[in-house]
Protein backbone atom coordinates (compact mmCIF):
# COMPACT_ATOMS: atom_id res chain seq x y z
CA UNK A 1 0.00 0.00 0.00
CA UNK A 2 1.39 3.59 -1.35
CA UNK A 3 0.46 6.91 -0.08
CA UNK A 4 1.67 8.92 -2.19
CA UNK A 5 3.27 11.66 0.58
CA UNK A 6 6.59 12.62 -0.44
CA UNK A 7 8.69 15.40 1.88
CA UNK A 8 12.17 16.85 0.61
CA UNK A 9 14.37 17.66 3.83
CA UNK A 10 16.37 21.07 3.23
CA UNK A 11 12.85 23.03 1.22
CA UNK A 12 10.81 25.45 2.47
CA UNK A 13 7.37 25.41 2.19
CA UNK A 14 5.83 26.40 -1.43
CA UNK A 15 4.98 30.39 -1.02
CA UNK A 16 1.45 30.69 0.05
CA UNK A 17 -0.37 33.54 -0.88
CA UNK A 18 -2.93 35.19 1.49
CA UNK A 19 -6.45 35.73 0.38
CA UNK A 20 -7.17 39.43 -0.17
CA UNK A 21 -8.25 41.22 3.11
CA UNK A 22 -11.89 42.97 2.41
CA UNK A 23 -12.18 46.03 4.10
CA UNK A 24 -15.47 48.47 4.31
CA UNK A 25 -15.21 51.77 5.47
CA UNK A 26 -19.07 53.75 5.41
CA UNK A 27 -18.59 57.49 6.14
CA UNK A 28 -21.91 59.89 6.80
CA UNK A 29 -22.11 63.63 6.03
CA UNK A 30 -24.89 65.53 7.60
CA UNK A 31 -26.40 67.29 4.14
CA UNK A 32 -26.73 70.76 6.13
CA UNK A 33 -22.70 70.35 6.43
CA UNK A 34 -22.27 70.47 3.42
CA UNK A 35 -25.24 71.80 1.15
CA UNK A 36 -27.91 74.31 1.88
CA UNK A 37 -31.43 73.28 2.68
CA UNK A 38 -32.55 72.44 -0.53
CA UNK A 39 -29.78 73.18 -2.75
CA UNK A 40 -26.95 70.67 -4.81
CA UNK A 41 -23.87 72.98 -4.75
CA UNK A 42 -21.38 72.09 -1.87
CA UNK A 43 -20.80 74.88 0.59
CA UNK A 44 -16.98 76.20 1.30
CA UNK A 45 -17.02 74.13 4.28
CA UNK A 46 -17.63 71.23 3.00
CA UNK A 47 -14.42 70.45 1.97
CA UNK A 48 -13.29 70.26 4.80
CA UNK A 49 -15.08 67.14 5.37
CA UNK A 50 -14.58 65.35 2.47
CA UNK A 51 -10.90 66.34 2.21
CA UNK A 52 -10.82 64.33 5.18
CA UNK A 53 -12.58 61.51 4.11
CA UNK A 54 -10.58 61.17 0.73
CA UNK A 55 -7.35 61.22 3.09
CA UNK A 56 -8.98 58.17 5.09
CA UNK A 57 -9.97 56.67 1.76
CA UNK A 58 -6.39 56.61 0.45
CA UNK A 59 -4.62 55.54 3.94
CA UNK A 60 -6.61 52.23 3.87
CA UNK A 61 -4.30 51.57 0.77
CA UNK A 62 -7.22 49.82 -1.07
CA UNK A 63 -6.26 49.04 -5.11
CA UNK A 64 -8.92 50.34 -6.79
CA UNK A 65 -11.70 50.88 -4.12
CA UNK A 66 -15.55 50.32 -4.79
CA UNK A 67 -16.94 53.76 -3.69
CA UNK A 68 -20.58 54.26 -3.61
CA UNK A 69 -22.57 57.75 -2.93
CA UNK A 70 -25.80 57.46 -1.42
CA UNK A 71 -28.11 60.70 -1.05
CA UNK A 72 -30.91 61.42 0.84
CA UNK A 73 -33.43 63.79 1.69
CA UNK A 74 -35.94 64.68 4.24
CA UNK A 75 -39.89 64.15 3.60
CA UNK A 76 -40.66 68.25 3.17
CA UNK A 77 -41.55 68.61 -0.67
CA UNK A 78 -42.56 66.61 -3.43
CA UNK A 79 -41.16 63.10 -3.76
CA UNK A 80 -40.01 63.03 -7.21
CA UNK A 81 -38.08 66.31 -6.12
CA UNK A 82 -36.54 65.19 -2.96
CA UNK A 83 -35.44 62.16 -5.24
CA UNK A 84 -33.82 64.60 -7.96
CA UNK A 85 -32.04 66.40 -5.32
CA UNK A 86 -30.54 63.04 -3.77
CA UNK A 87 -29.16 62.44 -7.32
CA UNK A 88 -28.06 65.94 -7.45
CA UNK A 89 -26.18 65.67 -4.13
CA UNK A 90 -24.80 62.13 -4.45
CA UNK A 91 -23.37 63.00 -7.86
CA UNK A 92 -21.69 66.61 -6.69
CA UNK A 93 -19.79 63.91 -3.23
CA UNK A 94 -19.34 61.58 -5.83
CA UNK A 95 -17.65 64.42 -8.57
CA UNK A 96 -15.53 65.91 -5.70
CA UNK A 97 -13.62 62.67 -4.85
CA UNK A 98 -13.13 62.19 -8.20
CA UNK A 99 -11.48 65.38 -8.42
CA UNK A 100 -9.65 64.89 -5.42
CA UNK A 101 -7.91 61.24 -7.11
CA UNK A 102 -10.42 58.48 -6.92
CA UNK A 103 -10.73 56.46 -10.08
CA UNK A 104 -14.49 57.61 -11.39
CA UNK A 105 -14.87 54.33 -12.93
CA UNK A 106 -15.29 53.02 -9.40
CA UNK A 107 -17.21 55.73 -8.17
CA UNK A 108 -21.47 55.40 -8.04
CA UNK A 109 -23.70 58.09 -7.12
CA UNK A 110 -27.61 56.91 -6.20
CA UNK A 111 -30.04 59.12 -4.60
CA UNK A 112 -32.76 57.94 -2.68
CA UNK A 113 -34.97 60.62 -1.90
CA UNK A 114 -36.85 60.46 1.29
CA UNK A 115 -36.03 56.73 1.49
CA UNK A 116 -35.10 55.36 4.30
CA UNK A 117 -35.12 58.24 7.30
CA UNK A 118 -33.31 57.86 10.14
CA UNK A 119 -36.47 60.18 12.26
CA UNK A 120 -38.43 57.48 11.70
CA UNK A 121 -41.67 58.77 13.48
CA UNK A 122 -40.39 60.89 15.88
CA UNK A 123 -40.73 64.16 14.07
CA UNK A 124 -44.58 63.41 13.44
CA UNK A 125 -46.10 65.58 15.75
CA UNK A 126 -43.38 68.63 15.27
CA UNK A 127 -45.30 71.61 14.12
CA UNK A 128 -44.01 74.83 12.24
CA UNK A 129 -41.58 74.59 8.80
CA UNK A 130 -38.80 75.75 10.94
CA UNK A 131 -39.13 73.44 14.02
CA UNK A 132 -39.89 70.61 11.63
CA UNK A 133 -36.43 71.33 9.42
CA UNK A 134 -34.58 71.13 12.35
CA UNK A 135 -36.39 67.95 13.28
CA UNK A 136 -35.59 66.12 10.23
CA UNK A 137 -32.10 67.73 9.87
CA UNK A 138 -30.97 63.80 10.54
CA UNK A 139 -32.17 62.22 7.49
CA UNK A 140 -30.83 65.03 4.69
CA UNK A 141 -27.81 63.18 4.52
CA UNK A 142 -25.02 61.26 1.99
CA UNK A 143 -23.60 58.59 2.76
CA UNK A 144 -19.68 57.07 1.42
CA UNK A 145 -19.71 53.40 1.14
CA UNK A 146 -16.44 52.16 -0.05
CA UNK A 147 -15.05 48.88 -0.31
CA UNK A 148 -11.99 46.88 -1.34
CA UNK A 149 -9.15 44.68 -0.75
CA UNK A 150 -5.44 44.49 0.57
CA UNK A 151 -3.90 41.94 0.12
CA UNK A 152 -2.25 40.19 3.03
CA UNK A 153 1.64 38.95 2.70
CA UNK A 154 2.66 35.79 4.42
Amino acid sequence: VSAGLSYRFGQGAAPVEAAPEVVTKNFAFSSDVLFDFGKSSLKPAAATALDAANTEIANLGLASPAIQVNGYTDRIGKEASNLKLSQRRAETVANYLVSKGQNAANVTAVGYGEANPVTGATCDAVKGRKALIACLAPDRRVEVQVQGSKNVTM
